[in-house]
């Protein structure tokens, strides 16, 4: 079974936004624990804040903490821009994933 975190991001706090949050938050839950090999983590999210800097976001470095920790074994997200809008922060990513690859039962 693999700890599945999942992350979700909207860049304004708007009532539009809100709902759009709380609707990709809904569909995650309902994804993961649609598979059996899945185990829920978290929905890690950050409202209201633009994807330039980790910065600001409390979710985001809570699900990248909980990956460093071997609490997660994969993270789904909507879209890859929802992790970063600068191309060059992927790398960080990108390092991040291997160490939970290494440490996990994923293949390459």
């Amino acid at each position: 079974m693999l700890n599945v975190g999942a992350y979700c991001r909207v860049s304004t706090d708007s009532e539009e936004q809100s709902l759009s949050l709380e609707s990709q938050k809904q569909y995650f839950r309902e994804k993961i624990n649609e598979n059996p090999n899945w185990k829920l983590k978290e929905v890690y999210y950050d409202e209201g804040v633009t994807g330039t800097s980790t910065k600001h976001r409390e979710g985001f470095n809570r699900m990248i903490d909980d990956a460093l920790n071997g609490e997660l074994d994969l993270i789904i997200t909507k879209e890859i821009s929802r992790f970063f809008k600068k191309y060059s922060r992927y790398f960080i990513l990108y390092q991040t994933s291997q160490r939970m690859r290494s440490r996990s039962k994923i293949p390459n």
